[in-house]
């Protein structure tokens, strides 16, 4: 029995009709499948982004919702609770046509349907009866610093990947086999697949440029971290932990790393924590570091932090030869590096 999972259709907003965020021609629809994987693709600094994310789940409310972001800051969302799309950026409002997020509302009112049947054919198919599933989307595309973009359009259930895009080879690939007879009914339609392509490569390319150019104070503005170390002694292995705590800052990139005495970097005695993000729309990161007694008595430690928003690596030193703490997060020096001292209690 072949997998019947529904279609609906996407504006995509083509750049030779209707420009995503420019000048209204003609606007033309495009047939893609809502089922998606939530796909997590790294970006350097410098490297700016624009991505479009579908959720269904099979139990909970809402059941549906979708939000787009440039880099990580969300531009609109729409849930099937509320039934409408919400712009969360006055700049990319006034940069969009006003028919966009009409156009968006109807899309979504239509797709939350879709994707609701989606879920349960997928979770028929699977032999999934019961629990929580998710069915999802995410394209988009990359523009790197140095001018070369990527795109992609990757489609899932449950996390795992269901349907990926090629867009050079025009060609959608699954690893998953009963959904097989669905991806080669995709694969005919060449001319959708083409649409697609040129989207990604181009419509989807410029109009980041347009919210790049809108949102430049938003999107480019750098945020100095606060920075601190704390110590703590688990007694029951008498392990000293120390953590380089860094929050506050934005853009999220950030490299922080711990070094003894003569910069040997330390990895195997380290544990990371993961980028959080804070209320204010800016980032933290704890890294820790575990230290037994002979490790107190031989090195010093440091804590070494290099972000965008300062010009020189920042550094944080735990010294078990001082007997004062003192702390200067925010201020600037002249030299190739700055040094905090932290000593015990």
């Amino acid at each position: 029995m072949k997998l019947k999972v529904r279609c609906v259709c996407i504006v995509l907003l083509e750049h030779q009709t209707y420009n995503q965020f420019g000048t209204r021609k003609h606007s033309e629809m495009i047939q893609v499948l809502l089922v998606a994987a939530l796909f997590t693709w790294g970006v350097s600094t410098g490297t700016h982004s624009l991505f479009f994310f579908y959720t269904a789940v099979s139990e909970g409310v809402p059941e549906f919702f979708a939000e787009s972001k440039v880099d990580d800051v969300q531009i609109f969302y729409y849930d099937s609770s509320h039934g409408q799309v919400i712009p969360r950026q006055d700049w990319a409002n006034d940069s969009a046509h006003p028919q966009y997020w009409e156009i968006l509302t109807h899309n979504f009112n239509v797709s939350q349907q879709t994707f609701s049947e989606n879920v349960r054919t997928l979770m028929k198919h699977s032999n999934q009866t019961k629990g929580t599933h998710t069915v999802q989307m995410m394209y988009g595309c990359q523009l790197n610093e140095n001018g070369t973009t990527r795109a992609i359009m990757q489609l899932g259930f449950d996390g795992e990947d269901f349907l990926t895009f090629n867009k050079e080879t025009l060609n959608w690939t699954t690893t998953v086999q009963h959904v097989v007879p669905f991806q080669e009914e995709r694969q005919a339609q060449e001319a959708q697949n083409r649409q697609v392509k040129l989207y990604l490569e181009t419509t989807c390319i410029e109009s980041l440029k347009v919210l790049l150019k809108h949102g430049k104070e938003t999107l480019e503005r750098k945020a100095i971290p606060d920075m601190a170390l704390t110590e703590r002694i688990n007694e029951s292995s008498t392990v000293t932990e120390v953590s380089c705590h860094v929050s506050g800052f934005y853009p999220p990139e950030v490299e922080v790393r711990w070094v003894s005495d003569g910069q040997r970097q330390l990895e195997d005695s380290v544990q990371s924590g993961m980028l959080l993000p804070n209320q204010d729309g800016t980032y933290q990161l704890r890294k820790t570091l575990m230290l037994y007694p002979e490790e107190l008595r031989r090195d010093n430690y440091f804590c070494q932090v290099e972000h965008s928003s300062f010009p020189n690596t920042r550094i944080l030193k735990w010294d078990n030869r001082r007997n004062s703490a003192t702390v200067s997060k925010q201020q600037e020096t002249s030299e190739a590096q700055e040094m905090l001292y932290v000593s015990p209690h």
